[in-house]
This record gives structure tokens, C-alpha cells and sequence, in this order.
């Protein structure tokens, strides 16, 4: 039980980071290359467009987001349900008292 409370507790903190940077990092700081270590030529792949996609959801711009990556608004969602998920739970509490452990 501690294991998966441990895992949760990693993804909450993950998923919070993936959120917030979202927030921060516009689609023009994308193009003027502040994460241009992801711009490296390569074919296309399910992930090419996530960061623009995950910039326009924070941002409520549903049409960009979908442009930039058809999956992305979905698992930008769920990264958010699991955000809200860990503020509103009860077992959240006992979750974070598990720093006492790590």
C-alpha cells in the first residue's frame, strides 16, 4: 500500500509540474526556441505538437490545441483530473503525511 501511495503521490507531483509549466510557457516562448533541445529533426511522432497543445489548453484555445496534436487536449485533461483529484481527495492528507518516509 505504501508503494502505490508513493507512485500516486510521484504523478500528483509530476502532473502539477506538466500543469503549471503549461501555464507559463506560451506558445511564443516554444517558437523563440526556450525548449528548442525538443526541436531536433525527427520524423513524426504521437508526441511532435504536445507542448503547443498542452499551451493552448491552459490558455482555453481548444482549436490551436487540437491542431498543434489531435491527443493532446485529452491527456492534457487528464493530467488536470488528476491534478484536482489529489486537491479535493480525503486520502490526499494521508498521502503527503509520507514525506516522513521519502
Amino acid at each position: 500500500m505504501l508503494a502505490i501511495q508513493i507512485l500516486w503521490l510521484t504523478s500528483w507531483i509530476i502532473s502539477l509540474s506538466v500543469i503549471g509549466l503549461s501555464i507559463f510557457l506560451t506558445p511564443e516562448a516554444i517558437d523563440s526556441g526556450a525548449i528548442s533541445f525538443l526541436s531536433l529533426p525527427h520524423e513524426s511522432c504521437p508526441f511532435c505538437g504536445m507542448s503547443h497543445s498542452f499551451s493552448f489548453m491552459a490558455r482555453a484555445n481548444f482549436q490551436n490545441a487540437f491542431s498543434w496534436n489531435q491527443i493532446g487536449p485529452f491527456v492534457y485533461t487528464l493530467i488536470l483530473m488528476n491534478v484536482l483529484f489529489g486537491l479535493i481527495s480525503p486520502n490526499f492528507r494521508k498521502v503527503t503525511r509520507l514525506k516522513k518516509y521519502l
